[in-house]
């Protein structure tokens, strides 16, 4: 028994020192950089790490180790990040896939010479070449991600090999090849206008992210959809007049637009993601084209269509007070980011729910009337960024003192009683409605010309009618059954339809 024991140790222990030994030959260092095994049969390696290199450098096409040539097939994640000891990259026809921000941040590389047989180039591989100028772009590349080609401060132009079935170059701005996707402009290419071809469709997520001397962009008349920060830090543009096609504004769109004033957004557009027009600090007016059935717009402040959700109030507006109106029950996300002309802001009993850095950088915010009953809830940051939520006044009413001195983040305000006429709603119109629940007709009695617009449960318009002094009737006999909002001036009723 002792003798086979002893033989099974010798033989775990052999397994053990040929798994270990296989293990290091998967790995080896030739010339400063590192290299792992992909596939041993077929003798090919990726590049795991060149951070050592330095100067002007050609990356082998083939390697040997252990007697063995290996090709080099792949450039591995971060391979070379952060590299400013390497001037000019030469990239052999082995390699077919550049990994994820293989080059990042190699910012004194002045020249990236890429062969024919790259296939793919990896997200971010390419971010903060600083000091390159152009990039060609050989016919088997296929595949290019997200942001491989950000923050390149003094690049003016791409080249794209004809025969590439992919992509193409025009005027040295990169775009798919039927020209419907535009999927870089360079950053430092010298343009005031850019005129967007009516081919484009889609703003593809950074497409214009960072070009500081564009001032004006005539958009396509058939762009359906703007990605994410697709013209975040245009610095220079003033003012957006987007197309009457478009259906999507992705998150940061806009975002850090320093100079960015006025924002018209036209009737078809259905979805606006949170951030679209952040940070823009000088933005005061989001125009929405009235018949968009998703959104409105009042005083350039940007809403949902039944005024239930205030989506963005522009950072750069000079008022320091300002009342949400009453019909909001939810904030959104940054809504109010780094509004610094805003002192007060007065919070309606509706409220109940704030979100994520929805007041973040409201750095002169002084007092807070919070009229709602029920502390609203809120999601994280939303007073962060320099609002010392300890130095600002908060006005709740009396019967809900011990109710806010309890919640979370509201307990640490300096909270302050105020009577119940204080804290209801001061409405300047004067409505009545009836009957609430109806077969068809329901009544508005008015003190003064207006306008009332019904919403259904998904905040679509369906009934828009003006109102005179006195009686009026909206018929909903067309509507099917169910509940609907009746936005009457700054009031808002429940209409359950049977």
């Amino acid at each position: 028994m002792g003798k086979i024991l002893f033989a099974k140790r010798i033989s775990i222990l052999t397994v053990g020192l040929c798994v270990a030994a296989l293990a290091v030959a998967q790995e080896f260092t030739v010339g400063n950089i590192k290299y792992r095994v992909l596939d041993a049969t077929a003798k090919t390696v990726r590049i795991t790490d060149g951070k050592s290199t330095t100067g002007d450098i050609t990356i082998p096409s083939t390697v040997t180790e252990g007697g063995v040539t290996y090709t080099v097939k792949e450039i591995g994640f971060k391979a070379f990040e952060n590299n400013r000891n390497i001037t000019s990259v030469e990239i052999p026809s082995s390699i077919d896939s550049i990994g994820e921000y293989a080059f990042y941040e190699c910012e004194e590389v002045t020249e990236y010479t890429l062969n024919n047989g790259l296939k793919i180039i990896g997200l971010g591989a390419f971010a903060s070449a600083k000091k390159i100028t152009s990039f060609k772009i050989p016919a088997s590349v296929v595949n290019i991600g997200v942001h491989a080609f950000l923050f390149c401060e003094e690049l003016t132009r791409f080249v794209v090999d004809p025969a590439n079935t992919v992509y193409v170059a025009e005027d040295g701005i990169l775009y798919n090849k039927d020209k419907s996707e535009l999927i870089k402009f360079p950053t430092a290419k010298n343009l005031s206008t850019y005129t967007m071809p009516n081919s484009v469709k889609i703003a593809k997520i950074g497409a214009m992210e960072g070009c500081g001397k564009i001032e004006n962009i005539v958009f396509s008349e058939n762009l359906d959809a703007i990605e994410e920060a697709a013209f975040m830090n245009c610095l220079r543009i003033e003012k957006v007049d987007l197309p009457a096609k478009l259906t999507t504004i992705g998150q940061q769109a806009f975002a850090s637009c320093l100079k960015l004033h006025t924002v018209n957004i036209p009737a078809s557009v259905k979805k606006i993601e949170s951030g679209s027009f952040y940070m823009s600090g000088r933005l005061q007016n989001i125009n929405v084209d009235p018949a968009n059935t998703e959104y409105l717009s009042e005083d350039g402040i940007l809403f949902n269509k039944s005024k239930t959700s205030l989506i963005t109030y522009p950072s750069g507006k000079q008022e320091d007070t300002y009342k949400v109106p009453s019909t909001v029950t939810s904030i959104e996300n940054r809504a109010f980011i780094s509004t610094l002309a805003l002192h007060n802001v007065d919070l309606p009993a509706s409220l109940t729910k704030i979100n994520t850095a929805a007041f973040f950088g409201c750095s002169k915010l002084q007092e807070i009337i919070c009229r709602a009953a029920v502390p609203p809830a809120l999601a994280n940051s939303v007073f962060g960024g320099g609002v010392v939520v300890s130095k600002v006044v908060l006005k709740v009413p009396t019967s809900a003192i011990a109710a806010y001195k309890a919640a979370d983040v509201w307990k640490n305000f300096k909270i302050e009683g105020a009577d119940l006429s204080f804290c209801s709603p001061v409405e300047q119109d004067k409505y009545e409605v009836y009957p609430t629940y109806t077969e068809g007709t329901v009544f508005v009695v008015a003190d003064r010309e207006g306008k009332a617009t019904v919403y259904n449960t998904l905040g679509q318009m369906v009934k828009t009618t003006s109102l005179q002094q006195g009686e009026n009737s909206i018929d909903l006999s067309s509507q099917p059954t169910g509940n609907y909002v009746l936005v009457v001036g700054n009031k808002t009723f429940k209409i359950i339809k049977r």
